[in-house]
């Protein structure tokens, strides 16, 4: 743990040029400045990720990574509202456990959240020794740190009778530090341990990369009854799977929209069933519409493509194409809505019209035989400014470009 006249240096370079402060340890009586700095740059990352860190300078940060690959204070919160939710459906006051520990931000919430006995279990000796001390900074009483290899440390798993087990497997590769999409390439591999696990749990919480398959990773998990897709002011962060010992519903998808600027959240919910029977209006080319609606990541993210249409009454441009027209403002929370100044036929002469009459856009393909940045390059067009240019396909094959205000 720093003592004080190593918080008072961290607090004072703050803003400070990380590289001297190294070069410059040895001027420094007292101080471990390599931890120190360690901790500055660290702070660095979690201002907006994690305030209640960034608020506590003492918090030590022992391996780099983990802080680049810790959860959000916002994704946290999400997810102990997912236990919380469980705890009060099933009434039953039980411990949870979180076996792969890491900085411990998800164990943090999920503790505060139930206020039952919660294990913590990291493999790493570093990490273990840091959360044991920063859950105590943070007055975490109700955690209790075990150090070991989650597949090691199931018959303490057993004995302690956890509600709901939670992972979040490695998902970058030893060596290389690529990052892994696949579930069989995580580490440790829940495919082969989830089956113990749920013997252990009634509840399973497993987050995947934001990047995977969800249809693929739910062949592979039968036992899912949720997915959560959530994204952070619209960007996707994180796929959460919940499998349950007993499924007896069937699978429900949760597409998230965390506003944490606006201290809101949007939520569309449906099955996969839903989908699948979903009707919805294709274009015709003749609309006159108000507004071009982009849903938002997670929606996008979770495929909920026709049912996003059918319940907020949107016609479709194509069905490869995922944006819709509009005449109302009622889907506005799920996404964007962009009021249409004009739609206009994709051709060589249009874009260089274009060129004149927009020297500066915002340029978006989608369902479109060239990429956006090719887009722009052909048209000359700066990037920036008042107006959105969609160059798309609609459902009668016309390529089209889609001037649209903001």
């Amino acid at each position: 743990m720093f003592n004080k006249r190593e918080i008072e240096y961290i607090l004072e370079n703050a803003n400070a040029d990380c590289s001297k402060l190294l070069l410059g340890g040895a001027k420094e009586p007292g101080i471990r400045v390599k931890e120190c700095v360690a901790a500055i740059l660290a702070r660095r990352k979690l201002r907006d990720k994690v305030p209640l860190l960034y608020n506590h300078p003492a918090i030590e940060y022992p391996i780099s990574l983990s802080v680049e690959q810790c959860s959000s204070q916002e994704t946290a919160l999400y997810k102990s509202s997912i236990v919380k939710n469980i705890l009060e459906r099933t009434q039953e006051k039980r411990s949870t456990a979180d076996i792969t520990g890491g900085m411990g931000i998800d164990s943090l919430f999920i503790a505060s959240a139930l206020g039952q006995r919660h294990l913590y279990i990291e493999r790493n000796p570093l990490l273990c020794s840091a959360a044991r001390e920063n859950f105590a900074l943070l007055g975490a009483k109700s955690i209790e740190v075990l150090m070991g290899d989650c597949r090691e440390m199931l018959p303490q798993l057993q004995e302690a009778a956890p509600l709901l087990i939670y992972a979040d497997p490695a998902r970058r590769a030893s060596g290389s530090g690529g990052k892994l999409i696949l579930l069989k390439d995580y580490e440790p591999d829940i495919l082969s341990l989830k089956a113990q696990l749920l013997q252990i749990a009634p509840y399973l919480l497993v987050k995947v990369s934001p990047m995977a398959d969800i249809r693929l990773n739910l062949e592979l998990m039968p036992e899912c009854t949720q997915v959560h897709i959530v994204a952070l002011e619209n960007e996707c962060k994180e796929l959460l799977f919940l499998l349950e010992r007993e499924p007896a519903q069937q699978c429900t998808l949760h597409a998230v929209n965390i506003k944490a600027r606006e201290g809101s959240r949007t939520e569309f919910t449906f099955t996969l069933a839903e989908e699948k029977s979903a009707i919805c209006r294709l274009a015709t080319g003749e609309e006159n519409a108000a507004y071009l609606f982009e849903p938002n990541r997670a929606i996008l993210k979770s495929g909920a493509f026709k049912t996003v249409a059918q319940r907020l009454n949107l016609t479709k441009l194509a069905p490869s194409t995922h944006l819709y027209f509009t005449d109302e403002q009622s889907a506005a929370p799920f996404g964007r809505l962009f009021p249409i100044l004009s739609v206009r036929a994709f051709s060589k002469e249009a874009l260089k019209h274009l060129r004149k009459e927009f020297p500066k856009a915002n340029v978006i393909a989608r369902n479109f035989p060239i990429s956006t940045e090719e887009v722009r390059k052909r048209a000359k067009i700066e990037d920036g400014g008042e107006v959105t240019l969609f160059f798309t396909t609609l459902n009668n094959g016309c390529r089209s470009i889609i001037i649209c205000k903001g």
